[in-house]
């Protein structure tokens, strides 16, 4: 059957399929946000990206597949847009971040108190799917801190004709603005290689 199905009512994956070949792969929210990472440093070349997007989802043992594909078929995984050829039995997400209205490191902290106030789940302490992470972070109540400020980042404010008003809601939106997170290639390598194994 086509199109989305629950995770409710499937387990959620911890392996992709390439060829056929069942590949573990590491499902914690952690490695999902460092692979994010890795594709905004664009001070890595795609091949350097994807050696390291292998590592971190794969480890130091690659199977003997198309490590390209390999590779697509975690892109897949992190994105939610799975499907029965790269992951056996597995929902379609389709929650995976769109990026600009939110920030992983710019909104960590926000991102960490939302869940510590509103799940009572303190994300420093516990293991978490990264389906489920995503799950749970576009559920977040819209009154949140967190829920606020990206809400405020994708304001359209050109409708509004009052001037002070205009102006207020400018400088809100300037305020909360994701400013530059660019790591350099060297700290991005080092995030990862010091994530937990």
């Amino acid at each position: 059957m086509k199109g989305r199905t629950s995770v409710l009512t499937h387990p959620l994956p911890d392996a992709v399929f390439v060829d056929g070949v069942r590949i573990p792969i590491r499902t914690d929210y952690r490695t999902g946000i460092l692979f994010g990472e890795l594709a905004k440093d664009e001070d890595l070349d795609d091949l350097s990206r994807m050696k390291l997007g292998l590592w971190l989802y794969c480890g130091d043992r690659l199977p003997d597949v198309d490590l390209h594909r390999l590779f697509d078929a975690l892109l897949a995984f992190y994105r939610g847009e799975m499907s029965p050829d790269t992951v056996e039995n597995a929902p379609s997400s389709g929650n995976a971040p769109k990026g600009g209205v939110f920030d992983f490191v710019w909104d960590g902290d926000l991102i960490y108190g939302a869940f510590l106030q509103v799940y009572r789940m303190d994300l420093t302490q516990c293991e978490l799917h990264w389906w489920k992470f995503l799950a749970l972070l576009t559920a977040l109540p819209p009154d949140c801190p967190f829920m606020r400020t990206a809400a405020l980042r994708c304001m359209d404010i050109s409708g509004i004709k009052d001037e002070e008003t205009r102006r207020k809601l400018r400088r809100a939106k300037a305020s909360v603005r994701i400013r530059n997170t660019k790591k350099t290639n060297k700290e991005t390598e080092e995030s990862i290689w010091q994530t937990d194994r």
